[in-house]
Parts: structure tokens; C-alpha cells; sequence
């Protein structure tokens, strides 16, 4: 798919959707693509004169954060990690006026929502929007800073290395290589400690959209607090990571100690394997979450290898899968996606 043409139908299906809307919840999940997509969309919101609000939740806990938000809000946008199966879809689309996805994965979703996506390897949401925010209003360069800070070990594609140079014209003494890590770290750090941290995270970002060095300085209060952070956090992922469930090759697998800490602990262990798996075992369900090469698309591989399995689901794309199924069977569908990722990658 051409870019630039994608770009601007996306841009367009995004304000038209929205035209009518009044408030709108962003749906987010505990990741630094998350924190800093949710960001992102909440200034073209505001550009759009549409209120928003940031609600953190996971595939498993939605239909709750769905039945909290009834009343509230005319419109729902999930990023990222759209909806696992029909459920939450059935729910909203009774009671909201609009449901929008915005994720580079794919997913096979029902047609009450509206999917702005972008299905290619090594991108995350983050860039999107900053593309799409780009197309709407030719003054939010800026924002190409807040793009960047989602893109912890995840987003290698040519379009990311283009935004980066996009920003570094844009802000030419804050994009080096020291000054990005550490804007990362943080929201890495926040999307690891939780909720709370990450909405102090998405507060900092839009307190500094404007102004990086206000972020990158730890100049406002939030900011400091969630620099200071960063050291105990990143022990805690060392801790972790020291610990593998399995190493086996290529693959690498964890089991984390709360739920949301699958994703950012899958997307920092990238720095040590090629593959990644992380899973919390919550009977009767097994939740999993995997980070690999950008040229797997492991969305489809999942859909192969569990076509046997009686209960799943699963959501992702090029490089990225989280999955949930059986708790009974977690540990032998973890056995059989290692075995294949190291198949496919002893390959490469």
C-alpha cells in the first residue's frame, strides 16, 4: 500500500468520523506506542473540537472499561489493540455512536467499527497518527517528537526513519540518540508500573507537546516524578528478564507477575532475543503476549497454529501478536508457537 495516498484516506475517514462527535474515548493500552498515540489523537481531537478522554485497559478487562464508559461519550476509539472477538463490539455498538479502530495489525473485526489501519511490518500506531495528524494540519510537525517516544523496539521500518528525520529537522537539538532512549525509557517505565504511571506519562507528554525540553528536563512536576522513576523500573525489567520461563534458540519466554506488564516486558526482552513470549496465567484464561522480527506476521501464523485449539483469540499483525486462549492449554500453544518462530527463524 502507497503511503502517502494512505495517509490522506485516512485523514479524511478520521475527521468525518468524528464531525458529529462531541466527547470521545481513547481506549489505550499499557505501552509506550499507546501512551504516545493516545497523545497524539487527543491534540487532533482537541484541533477537531471534540472533547476526549484516556482510558488505559487491557484485551481481557474492555467489556468492563466499556460498560464504565456508557453514557459518557458519543464515540470510542481503540488503539492499538482493537477489540479480542465479538463481545465488546456487541456491547458498544448498541451504545455509542460511533466505535473507531486505529492499529497496523490485522484482525478480522466486525463492520460496526471503522478501522483506520495500516497492516505493514515494523510501524506502530504512534507513527500513524503523527502521518495522519500531518495530512490534517500542517502545523502539527511538532507533534513529531510525542510520534517518536512510541517507538521503543518496535518501530524499524523505513516510514519510522523518515519521521525521525522528520523531527530531528523539526527539533534539531532534542532528537539525539541519548535525548530519544530516554523519552522512551520513561513511558516504558510508566506503561510497566501501571495506570496510574501511565496517566501521568500521557499528562507529562501533553503538558510538553509544545515544548520537549520541558519533558526531556523533567521541568514540570510530572515529569521529574516519572524521570526519577526510571532507575527502580528498570531494575525491576532486569530482575525480570533474568528469569525466563524458557530460552530455547531464538525464543525467548517469560511469565510476568501482573497482567499488563505482557507487552512492555515481550517488547524490552526484544533487546536479548528475536523472538519474545510473555504470558500471566489467569484461569480460565491464558494471556499472551509475543514481539518478534517485523518480516513474521504473526497474526497469521497464530491463525494456523490454533485453528485446533476450542477457545482463543487473537489480534496483531507483522511483528506483534497478543493472543488469549485456554488456560489448560496455554503452556502447549506456547510450546508450539516457540517451536515455529524458531522454525521460521532458524530459516531466515
Amino acid at each position: 500500500m502507497e503511503v502517502e495516498g494512505w495517509t490522506k484516506r485516512a485523514a479524511i475517514t478520521l475527521e468525518e468520523s468524528l464531525k458529529n462527535s462531541e466527547r470521545v474515548a481513547i481506549i489505550l493500552p499499557p505501552t509506550p506506542d499507546g501512551i504516545a498515540s493516545s497523545v497524539i489523537l487527543s491534540e487532533l481531537c482537541s484541533q477537531l473540537g471534540v472533547d476526549s478522554e484516556f482510558v488505559v485497559s487491557l484485551p481481557e478487562t474492555l467489556l468492563d472499561a466499556i460498560e464504565r464508559l456508557i453514557g459518557k461519550f458519543d464515540h470510542l476509539i481503540f488503539l492499538e489493540l482493537p477489540p479480542h472477538g465479538p463481545g465488546p463490539i456487541s456491547v458498544a455498538k448498541e451504545l455509542f455512536k460511533g466505535l473507531i479502530a486505529i492499529d497496523h495489525g490485522s484482525s478480522d473485526l466486525p463492520r460496526d467499527i471503522l478501522r483506520v489501519g495500516f497492516d505493514y511490518g515494523g510501524i506502530c500506531t504512534s507513527l500513524l497518527l503523527y502521518m495522519i495528524s500531518s495530512q490534517i494540519e500542517r502545523d502539527n510537525e511538532y507533534l513529531s517528537w510525542v510520534a517518536v517516544s512510541g517507538f521503543r523496539n518496535k518501530c524499524t521500518s523505513k516510514i519510522c526513519e523518515s519521521v525521525k528525520e522528520r523531527s530531528q529537522l523539526y527539533w534539531p537539538d532534542l532528537i539525539e540518540e541519548a535525548s530519544v532512549d530516554l523519552i522512551q525509557r520513561m513511558l516504558s517505565a510508566a506503561s510497566f508500573e501501571g495506570e496510574e504511571w501511565i496517566m501521568l506519562a500521557i499528562s507529562s507528554l501533553q503538558e510538553s507537546a509544545e515544548d520537549p525540553w520541558w519533558f526531556i528536563r523533567g521541568s514540570s512536576v510530572t515529569a521529574s516524578v516519572l524521570r526519577s522513576k526510571v532507575p527502580e523500573v528498570e531494575a525491576k525489567v532486569r530482575e525480570s528478564l533474568s528469569e525466563p520461563f524458557l530460552l530455547d534458540g531464538s525464543v525467548g519466554i517469560w511469565e510476568v507477575d501482573e497482567p499488563h506488564q505482557r507487552f512492555v516486558l515481550s517488547i524490552e526482552a526484544r533487546r536479548f532475543v528475536d523472538a519474545a513470549m510473555t504470558f500471566f496465567y489467569d484461569p480460565p484464561l491464558g494471556l499472551v503476549y509475543i514481539s518478534a522480527p517485523q518480516d513474521i506476521d504473526l497474526h497469521s501464523e497464530a491463525i494456523e497454529l490454533l485453528k485446533g485449539e476450542p477457545e482463543w483469540s487473537a489480534f496483531g499483525g507483522k511483528g506483534f501478536l497478543s493472543m488469549i486462549v485456554d488456560s489448560e492449554r496455554l503452556i502447549s500453544v506456547l510450546m508450539s508457537f516457540k517451536d515455529r518462530l524458531n522454525g521460521i527463524l532458524g530459516r531466515a
